[in-house]
């Protein structure tokens, strides 16, 4: 009785190891695409600091404050009052300044105070214009200046489905060449990213914007827009039937 026990789960498990070497996983075909498109900037970052130096840390940071409130009320009349213009000071500090004798010693020049502006606009062509007037209104520098887009989702959302119909095209393509056919997808991975036209730092000084301010006549600041790259990728896999 025992020797017939042991003959069927001996033939069982012949038969189950069988079965299970002939089941194979349903071919699949990968297939990736890229897709990009130049678009123009629609927003503009400038980046503004106001530095002032004093004996003091407070006559250094009483002298920036009213620095600062001139630029900011400035340039606040040249741009929108609404959702797509905005200023705000984006940092502030205030350091001791010192110097090295010739014999080592460190001796203590003052205090810097720094104030960092950040303003957004969309409007390109007027970025110039508030460059010229920050600088004019006291501002130190422009420390970046970045031309974006204000909503790269909806380009990023065009190129992944052309990138996707993309790849469903070229996995049909194979899988009729193979003699078979496009059975559904097993995996997709999809990215997109933007390539802005930036300039960081942006290092133009108050010196040169001061002509204005002398009596010479002058233009606004000259920017190129450029161009922004969006790009996306799709890395997709299908099952074949």
């Amino acid at each position: 009785m025992k020797s017939k026990i042991l003959l069927a789960m001996t033939l069982c498990a012949i038969v189950a190891g069988c079965f299970n070497a002939v089941v194979a996983e349903p071919g699949y075909v990968s297939v990736s695409s890229s897709m990009t498109k130049e678009v123009d900037p629609n927003r503009a970052e400038v980046n503004f600091q106001i530095e002032t130096m004093a004996q003091t840390a407070q006559a250094a940071s009483e002298e920036n404050k009213v620095i600062t409130n001139n630029v900011i009320n400035a340039v606040k009349d040249s741009i929108k009052a609404d959702d797509t213009d905005s200023i705000k000071t984006s940092a502030f500090i205030v350091r001791p300044d010192y110097s090295w004798t010739k014999d080592n010693k460190k001796v203590l020049n003052g205090y810097v105070a720094t104030n960092s502006i950040y303003v957004v606009t969309a409007n390109i062509q007027n970025t110039g214009k508030i460059i010229d007037i920050a600088l004019n209104a006291g501002a130190t520098r422009v420390d970046g200046l970045n031309l974006t887009l204000d909503k790269p989702t909806q380009y990023c959302t065009e190129l992944l489905q052309e990138a996707v119909k993309d790849t469903q095209f070229k996995a049909g393509s194979i899988a009729k060449t193979l003699g078979t056919s496009v059975s559904g997808v097993k995996s997709i991975n999809t990215s997109c990213n933007t390539q802005g036209v930036s300039s960081s730092p942006y290092r133009l000084m108050k010196s040169a914007a001061m002509d204005s301010a002398n009596g010479v006549e002058s233009v606004s600041t000259p920017i190129e827009a450029g161009k922004i790259k969006v790009y996306a990728n799709v890395n997709a896999s299908y099952n074949l039937k």
